[in-house]
């Protein structure tokens, strides 16, 4: 955000159910040395983070290598557009140009993605009807169910399994 001029600059608002009081410390100082306006909030309710995602312009995500990216599906459920940065899980659950946007681990990149979709409302509204069309369709409990369930069934039927019981006898 720090790298946007600051009448494009929004407000950024970080919502976790816990903390490390360390980490919190420096991003509350790095935000103030980079004039980025910072608020966090912790251990919200159902209905509140409800309502954070209903104010949100988008959902930015930048962990590194997030083995699946659940919060951004949980973003995309009620509509949300996501930026992320595309490692592990997150080429998975967000389609690049369709329910958001990926961008390698490069400050001046999600920076210049982050400008594009602020300055775009309708592209963002685009982006969120389709994340929250593509997690309706992809990641609703019963498919998500039925796809472990056939990953287990083949990993149990597959050689390796044979191979590993005439091993043990």
């Amino acid at each position: 955000l720090s790298r946007l001029p600051l009448d494009a600059r929004p407000a950024l608002r970080l919502v976790s159910n816990d903390q490390n009081p360390g980490y919190r410390r420096s991003v509350e100082h790095k935000a103030r040395a980079a004039g980025v306006d910072l608020s966090i909030r912790l251990r919200v309710s159902d209905l509140e983070l409800a309502n954070e995602y209903r104010d949100a312009a988008l959902f930015v995500f930048s962990a590194r290598d997030e083995p699946l990216g659940l919060a951004p599906l949980e973003a995309m459920a009620p509509g949300l557009a996501v930026l992320a940065v595309g490692e592990g899980g997150l080429h998975e659950t967000v389609q690049s140009g369709q329910t958001g946007v990926l961008v390698p681990r490069d400050a001046a990149a999600f920076a210049r993605a982050l400008e594009e979709l602020l300055a775009s409302p309708e592209r963002r509204h685009r982006l969120g009807a389709q994340a929250r069309a593509h997690v309706e369709e992809h990641w609703n409990w019963p498919k998500r169910a039925a796809f472990l369930e056939a990953q287990l069934a083949s990993l149990a039927a597959s050689p390796m399994r044979e191979l590993a019981r005439s091993t043990e006898r």
